[in-house]
């Protein structure tokens, strides 16, 4: 994957995010004014919303984390190589299966982040993941 692919995978998993959080906010204000309009206090949705963003965000940053962490390590390991003594062989299969075993992991965290966008979003969520 060329590094433009990349940038606007970062990109759209970053609007997938904000696009969530949006999800997640406008559901609440729905919840608040309807609430409202039931002649209820909405001030309790708010500071629970407070706490659900919250808690979303802590499940989700350590899922973040591991990604920037795999990416780190398999950008390391392919700097490690050294194309000038290596066979021509030798450092294409060893490059790739750097990055086979970075995508399989990638792909690994990427479905926990789908899963945890599920838990949060009440199943609505049916976007692939970008994180």
């Amino acid at each position: 994957m060329n590094s433009y692919k990349m940038n606007v995978a970062d990109i759209e998993g970053h609007n997938l995010s904000l696009l969530e959080m949006e999800l997640v906010n406008y559901r609440s204000r729905l919840d608040c004014i309807k609430a409202v309009e039931r002649g209820r206090s909405a001030h309790p949705q708010s500071a629970q919303r407070a706490n659900s963003m919250q808690e979303y965000e802590n499940s989700m940053a350590p899922l973040r984390a591991a990604k920037e962490r795999i990416e780190q390590v398999a950008r390391d390991q392919l700097n490690a190589l050294d194309p000038i003594a290596m066979r021509g062989d030798d450092y294409r299969r060893q490059a790739e299966d750097i990055q086979r075993e970075r995508m399989t992991k990638l792909g690994v965290i990427d479905e926990q982040l789908k899963t945890e966008r599920l838990r949060f979003t009440g199943g609505q969520n049916r976007a692939p993941a970008g994180d």
